[in-house]
């Protein structure tokens, strides 16, 4: 079985109440890159307190050993997934993320990093079968994304399974997997059987 390791998503009530009026910040953290638009709550977080996370953030770097494919469930800006490829190098990453604000974000930090080149990131999101649902999301909270929230903007993305995904891309096991996801927001239990029962411990 793979190695696993998850985290609570904070909710958007959560969030500080400070304003910023500069839109953006570029800052490196633990030798990576970013391009950090501070009215967002983990944009904030990760430039002031220089990590987001950070329990889980140990885990991962505890977990990940050059050579391994890790599969990235929530790509949010790129946080985990660069430090992720930066550690299974030269393995592979493969990052899912289905809410457009969140990707342009991601590409955003991983084009200021050129030296990290094993990232796949697939702009869709993961479910127990093909098509599609409505993700409610907020600009201030992009890790708030939900499949049943009642956030301001709201968006059609594509969803596949997790087996199908990786299929597709050759992928024959799995050597960690990271999820940040509340339960409700994608199915995901049903989705991966393949994917989980071909991975190697």
């Amino acid at each position: 079985m793979p190695r696993w390791t998850t985290a609570r998503v904070p909710l958007p009530g959560w969030c500080a109440l400070e304003r910023f009026e500069a839109q953006q910040r570029f800052a490196a953290r633990s030798g990576i890159n970013y391009a950090l638009d501070l009215r967002e709550y983990v944009q904030r977080n990760l430039f002031l307190h220089g990590d987001y996370e950070r329990n889980t953030m140990r885990h991962v770097r505890r977990l990940i050993r050059p050579g391994d494919t890790v599969v990235d469930i929530g790509g949010n800006i790129g946080f985990y997934a660069l430090e992720m490829a930066r550690l299974c190098a030269p393995g592979r990453l493969i990052s899912f993320e289905p809410n457009p604000a969140a990707i342009d974000r991601f590409k955003g930090n991983w084009e200021l990093n050129p030296g990290i080149t094993n990232i796949q990131l697939l702009e869709h999101g993961l479910a127990d079968k093909l098509g599609s649902f409505t993700l409610s999301f907020n600009r201030q909270n992009l890790g708030s994304a939900s499949a049943y929230g009642t956030a301001p903007e709201h968006i059609e993305v594509r969803v596949d399974t997790l087996d199908n995904a990786l299929a597709a891309r050759g992928v024959e096991r799995i050597d960690v997997l990271k999820s940040i996801s509340r339960a409700a927001n994608w199915p995901l239990c049903a989705g991966p059987k393949a994917s989980l029962a071909t991975a190697r411990a």
